[in-house]
């Protein structure tokens, strides 16, 4: 049976100003601090100080003490805990929103505000099943919805399986219930 954990919060409720933001800074292992020092405004030093915390939270839920767990990363990026490697995590973080998903499998998660489409975006990352379902839809709100739907998967695919973008995101579909084939 697959341990899956999932949090998402708003950021304000997590750090909601400069005092709870060098409180959780402070908190946090070094590795995520270097994450939010890497920042280069203000909001996403504390967007990343915000997915810190939740991510503490779920290990701290899993009995792992956050502040003493050192994270390497892969050549694609992707960060592993260093002593355990059993355990899996991911982390996004966007506008006011941050996720982070703890799991004993590979996994990957996203988070996204809805915004206007860029014209051509879809047709570069998207399949042409994937196109066609968007054409579907009403120009709009509807239709960006349902982009964003389709990316923040795309990305989590992406995240999970490690290969971040050096895979094609229109090279594979996000439709249906199963993992897309030839990702794993």
């Amino acid at each position: 049976r697959m341990m899956l954990e999932i949090a998402s919060e708003r950021v304000a409720d997590l750090v909601p100003d400069e005092a709870a933001y060098a409180k959780a800074y402070a908190a946090l292992p070094l590795w995520r601090r270097r994450k939010c020092d890497a920042q280069r405004f203000a909001a996403g030093r504390i967007r990343s100080a915000a997915a810190g915390v939740l991510l503490g939270r779920l290990c701290a839920a899993r009995g792992l003490d956050f502040a003493r767990l050192e994270v390497l990363e892969d050549n694609f990026g992707k960060p592993r805990f260093e002593t355990v490697p059993d355990i899996h995590f991911s982390l996004s973080h966007a506008r006011d929103r941050v996720m982070a998903v703890v799991s004993d499998r590979p996994v990957g998660c996203d988070v996204e505000s809805v915004r206007k489409l860029t014209p051509g975006l879809a047709e570069l990352c998207l399949t042409a099943e994937e196109l066609a379902r968007l054409a579907t839809l009403p120009e709009g709100a509807e239709r960006q919805r349902e982009f964003c739907r389709l990316w923040v998967r795309k990305e989590s695919v992406v995240k999970a399986t490690g290969t971040g973008f050096s895979v094609d995101p229109s090279s594979f579909s996000v439709l249906g219930p199963r993992f897309p084939q030839g990702l794993r």
